[in-house]
């Protein structure tokens, strides 16, 4: 069942390897899914969790960075949590509260 397929395959790579929505719409269109099952498989992703484990991944990532200039540091960790497949308007937004900027 391409639905029931659609769910699992959202759920699990959301939950084990922590991929973002948008990694996990292309890996389900990759395997020939259609739009209403992408669309039924993400409803598995709950938003509060999903907007927490980014902010998690984000500050696990933050904490292994050895970037002195905040600017740098922004950039390198916001192309990896956009390159895991999260909205980069979402990971913009969280990083703008990990790391501040001083002056703004």
């Amino acid at each position: 069942n391409e639905d029931r397929f659609a769910k699992a395959y959202a759920g699990g790579k959301f939950r084990v390897k922590q991929w973002g929505k948008i990694k996990i719409i292309n890996g389900l269109k990759a395997k020939g899914v259609s739009k209403n099952c992408i669309k039924s498989g993400l409803k598995e992703i709950d938003e509060d969790d999903y907007q927490a484990t980014l902010k998690i991944l984000l500050e696990k990532k933050i904490a292994s960075n050895t970037e002195s200039n905040p600017f740098k540091q922004r950039d390198k960790i916001g192309r990896y949590a956009i390159a895991k497949g999260f909205e980069p308007e979402l990971v913009w937004e969280i990083l703008k509260e990990l790391i501040p900027i001083q002056g703004k």
